[in-house]
């Protein structure tokens, strides 16, 4: 195993799926930004994305800087605080897949957010997360989609892809740094904490931003979290929470109880979902196991 890789969560390499899923990231937040300064009834309902989103950057930024020039220097630690989790070639062990394991990952990260919007469209009582309400706000319902659509993605940056790394960042830090425990130990104690630990911020922020309405609803949140949390950490990509989060949204706030209409789309949507499948891996599944 590459060096890079061995017990950390993200890393410094730079490949197309991670440029392509920040470029989204930097437009949902561009976005956000252009609406809540100018429509004054969203500044306040989207405090809290701004808050989430600039501290837990800050605390990443502060974390690193200081880990890898003061501390590092000083010779008191021996790590360099983990990058954030965004798109890796190799999952959590260091085992790199072969590219139709990687193809089939991506399209059922596909699959399940689509099953996910015919769930919550056609039952949105039974729906996993509740979601920003901006139709109470006097705008269009395409720009209503706009923002549901975004608001899951700075959910997405802050709870998959920050959050993660400075829970397991401090935990490495306590354990392998001040403690001495072995890298190795340190790393997957770390792991499982994390995997612990960001549900419960996750189910939190829905409780105090949205509320929830019962004990199974709080559950079936804290449940979602667990399983993004897992497999994100496990995979070393954001595919499943992101393309999951926002149909979730959509959904909920623009085809409560249409069953016929959200069924509808979702039988298009898994038919042109499955001739994709099929001709991507035809003309691209197959390929060398250390490409990046």
């Amino acid at each position: 195993m590459d060096d890079e890789y061995k017990y950390t969560y993200g890393t410094d390499s730079i490949n197309i799926p991670k440029i392509i899923i920040l470029m989204l990231m930097i437009v949902a937040i561009l976005v956000l930004a252009f609406y809540t300064t100018n429509v004054p009834e969203l500044q306040t309902k989207a405090l809290i994305y701004w808050i989430f989103i600039i501290s837990t950057g800050v605390a990443w930024l502060f974390s690193k800087v200081i880990t890898k020039t003061y501390i590092n220097r000083k010779k008191k630690i021996e790590i360099d605080f983990p990058n954030p989790i965004i798109y890796e070639s190799r999952i959590i062990t260091g085992y790199q897949p072969p590219r139709w394991v990687k193809i089939l990952l991506f399209f059922s990260a596909i699959a399940l957010g689509i099953f996910l919007f015919v769930s919550a469209g056609s039952s949105p009582s039974q729906s996993i997360l509740g979601s920003p309400k901006y139709q109470i706000i006097q705008i269009t319902d395409t720009v209503s989609a706009i923002l549901t659509i975004v608001s899951a993605v700075a959910e997405d940056l802050t709870f998959w892809v920050v959050t993660p790394v400075l829970i397991g960042g401090f935990i490495l830090l306590i354990l392998h740094s001040l403690l001495r425990l072995d890298k190795r130990i340190a790393f997957w104690i770390s792991i499982i904490l994390v995997i612990i630990l960001n549900p419960i911020v996750w189910t939190l922020f829905h409780t105090n931003a949205y509320g929830m309405t019962d004990i199974q609803s709080t559950t079936t949140v804290f449940i979602y979290g667990l399983f993004m949390t897992s497999i994100t950490v496990i995979t070393r990509t954001i595919w499943f929470p992101l393309f999951t989060h926002a149909p979730i949204n959509v959904a909920n706030d623009l085809f409560k109880n249409k069953v016929v209409e959200v069924q509808s789309m979702g039988l298009i949507a898994f038919i042109i979902l499955g001739v994709l499948l099929v001709f991507t891996l035809k003309f691209f599944g197959k390929g060398k196991r250390n490409e990046q």
